[in-house]
């Protein structure tokens, strides 16, 4: 089997098509031969426009434009926070050694746009937000992908449908997964269900978007339809919110369960998509927002007569008829995968921006449910999807 030797550059947001991430693979030896290639100096930028250049007036944010055509094409594109990667290289010298890359990311002293930034082994990892979505990069190369499949495999996967195949079940998650409504697990056989999307502003850190189901996946749909929800307005000096029992893509994914014809996963998230596409926003966001305002806590709570009836309500007085702000159509790019032991959802969009009609945009927000018998088949994969759907990182063990 041929095995190439590569650097891997991974950005995690919402913002991109068609599953969240964006992938590129540099074919550099390790992180030293990718910093080797790719470093910034001082010259190198003012070259681009030396007659502009005052050394004692010289401030490298006034060069930021110059800096981005220099360099963009490194990671795909431009993104929040990469000129100041690269303005920190200006007046250093270029890494010789893995040590010199730890000092140079040392050098930021933690501090990276509106987060954070570390290294650990050869791998680096960056997080910040942009207009409060969260925004996550990671650079690491073939020997920590070699050695830890399970935190890499599921970043570097440029695919959006999952493979299908199925194991004996017989698997553990060493990722802690919180049961659905602290439900006890009594049975080996559970199903996962991870939801990379926005809570309240966070999509990537600091989220609990991965829950376990004590059933597996041909039974799963029935166990949630036949549950009951608790939630209740819960009320402080300053803010009103609805506190429930169940996460609002739950307490969504069983109405719509209820709601459809023929009780499946597959056409309750056809459902579920179809509401989105009527309100202006995220449907989640939409409805946690709604059932507050209307101070009703068991709204689509009940039954499928009850739950149509809210529904209809919700969607009427959240009309998206402006969802097209920039004039422009969006068009449908989701994806959805259905098999017995493993189900997938991409609620994906694309237009224009609305400050750049010429500029494409999207969002992508992809939800995955399987069971132990795909994980035992898939198990650094199914690790990874657990792990980053709970809000985890490259770099923890």
């Amino acid at each position: 089997m041929l095995v190439f030797i590569m650097v891997h550059f991974i950005l995690r947001s919402e913002d991109e098509l068609p599953h969240g991430r964006r992938i590129v693979e540099d074919r550099s030896n390790d992180l030293v031969e990718w910093f080797q290639r790719h470093w910034l100096t001082r010259d190198t930028l003012v070259s681009t426009n030396p007659d502009r250049y005052i050394p004692e007036n010289f401030d490298p944010l006034d060069w930021t434009d110059e800096l981005c055509q220099l360099r963009s094409h490194v990671f795909g594109g431009s993104f929040y926070g990469l000129s100041e990667f690269f303005i920190k290289m200006l007046d250093r010298r270029c890494p010789v050694d893995l040590q010199e890359v730890r000092d140079f990311i040392s050098s930021f002293d933690g501090r990276y746009s509106e987060g954070g930034i570390s290294m650990v082994e050869s791998a680096i990892q960056a997080n910040t937000d942009d207009d409060e979505i969260d925004i996550s990069w990671y650079l690491f190369d073939t020997d920590f992908d070699e050695a830890y499949p399970e935190r890499t495999l599921f970043l570097r996967r440029s695919e959006v449908t999952l493979p299908t195949g199925t194991g004996d079940g017989v698997w553990t998650p060493v990722t802690q997964v919180k049961s659905i409504s602290g439900v006890e697990m009594r049975n080996s056989i559970q199903s996962y269900f991870c939801f990379f999307s926005a809570q309240d502003g966070l999509t990537i850190t600091e989220i609990e978007g991965c829950y376990a189901l004590p059933t597996d996946m041909s039974n799963a749909a029935a166990w949630l339809a036949s549950q009951g929800i608790t939630a209740a307005v819960v009320e402080s000096k300053y803010i009103k919110y609805i506190s429930s029992d169940w996460p609002d893509e739950f307490t969504l994914l069983r109405a719509f369960l209820l709601l459809s014809k023929s009780g499946t996963l597959d056409e309750a998230l056809h459902l579920f998509l179809e509401s989105d596409k009527k309100v202006l926003g995220w449907l989640p966001r939409v409805f946690s927002d709604y059932r507050t305002s209307i101070n009703e806590p068991k709204f689509l709570t009940g039954d499928a007569a009850t739950c149509r009836k809210d529904l209809e309500r919700m969607l009427k007085d959240s009309d998206g008829d402006d969802r097209n702000e920039s004039g422009g159509k969006w068009e449908d790019k989701s994806t959805f995968q259905s098999s017995p032991h493993m189900t997938q959802a991409v609620f994906a969009e694309a237009g224009f921006s609305i400050y750049n009609p010429e500029e494409p945009v999207g969002t992508a927000r992809q939800w995955i449910f399987f069971d132990s018998y795909w994980a035992s088949k898939h198990p650094e994969l199914a690790e990874g999807i657990l792990r980053y759907g709970r809000g985890e990182d490259l770099l923890n063990k």
